[in-house]
């Protein structure tokens, strides 16, 4: 039997694919007694692990973080091509930690914008990883 081993680009994009469907799981239910935070990291896992994968088809190595203006950053300095409005993801850092242990609030219409621009983000990602993988 033949193992087949993901790459880890593809092992992101898949965990980001499963935050986003949590996410919008989350939003459409409109459960009464959850935290928006949860919706909000969710995101912000997506966030996180959408640039990570961006990064890594593009060889730029990264150290450890939560931190996604970081990872936009370092995006840019290497001349990668970004979605317009990516700085408003770098928000749902602080949702990686904090908002898993305080109460931060948000409203909804917030959260639908986040969710909405994180899809923008995985399409984005989906059509370069698609891309690398023809050269």
């Amino acid at each position: 039997m033949k193992i087949e081993f993901k790459k880890q680009y593809e092992i992101l994009f898949k965990k980001a694919n499963t935050d986003i469907a949590v996410s919008k799981l989350l939003i459409e239910t409109k459960i009464e007694n959850i935290d928006q935070e949860v919706i909000l990291f969710h995101l912000q896992q997506a966030s996180e692990k959408l640039m990570k994968c961006l990064l890594i088809i593009n060889k730029i190595k990264f150290s450890k973080t939560h931190d996604i203006e970081k990872l936009v950053k370092l995006a840019q300095k290497n001349k990668i091509q970004l979605i317009y409005g990516i700085e408003e993801l770098e928000y749902l850092t602080d949702f990686a930690v904090i908002g898993r242990y305080e109460i931060m609030g948000e409203d909804i219409e917030e959260i639908d914008n986040y969710f909405e621009l994180v899809i923008k983000l995985k399409n984005f990602i989906k059509k370069e990883v698609l891309r690398n993988e023809v050269k």
